[in-house]
């Protein structure tokens, strides 16, 4: 997941349902050391393009969509 890339910063997203991400096709959740709350990040797919943002907040990050399909593809090969 280190090769995905932020291609834009919406600051003014619309609703998640405009970048799939109503119905997330990833969701990813790092658990960190010392207790804390996991780390969650959810990937949606729309129109040919994957967004992502973490849960609860309004920022949505549009990324490379080639990096997304690589790494998902070598998430299903594990």
């Amino acid at each position: 997941l280190s090769g995905l890339e932020v291609q834009e910063f919406l600051d003014k997203p619309q609703a998640p349902s405009a970048y799939g991400l109503d119905a997330p096709v990833v969701k990813l959740s790092v658990r960190l050391s010392g207790g804390k709350p996991p780390a969650v990040l959810e990937i949606g797919k729309k129109d040919g393009g994957y967004f992502s943002r973490r849960p609860g907040d309004d920022a949505v990050l549009k990324l490379d969509a080639t990096k997304v399909e690589e790494a998902l593809k070598a998430v299903k090969e594990l």
